[in-house]
């Protein structure tokens, strides 16, 4: 039996990040508000060092992001669909190195109660 086995180095990893979230509208009152008026809109920056060593350099990984927060079920509920985006690069060609460009998408909801509209975190009284 044949095993190959490679000594890779690792290094330290190291990440920065900054992000942004804006609210066009805390107004939950007026209906007349459109549901993008009432979403929440994100974006981001990150730079990353890898642990992988290649040729004796740490990859570098930079990326951006955005983002939206979709009120669900109703413009007053506080359960949200989100949806992101993230456009990065993971090293680069110089110095004979790799590199590979990256699109990665994101799906998610969060259930949060509210007392009118999520019946569901209801709590139930019998008298």
């Amino acid at each position: 039996m044949f095993i190959n086995q490679t000594n890779l180095s690792l290094g330290a990893y190291e990440q920065w990040s900054f992000g942004y979230r804006i609210t066009p509208s805390l107004d939950w009152a007026n209906t007349n508000k459109s549901i993008l008026a009432k979403s929440n809109y994100s974006f981001g920056f990150k730079r990353a060092t890898s642990e992988v060593v290649v040729s004796g350099n740490s990859l570098l990984n930079y990326g951006i992001n955005f983002g939206v927060s979709i009120p669900m079920l109703s413009s007053r509920s506080l359960s949200r669909l989100n949806l992101g985006c993230e456009l990065g690069r993971l090293g680069t060609v110089a110095e004979n190195n790799i590199e590979e460009n990256y699109i990665r998408f994101s799906l998610g909801f969060s259930m949060a109660p509210d007392t009118r509209y999520d019946r569901w975190f209801r709590k139930r009284k019998y008298d």
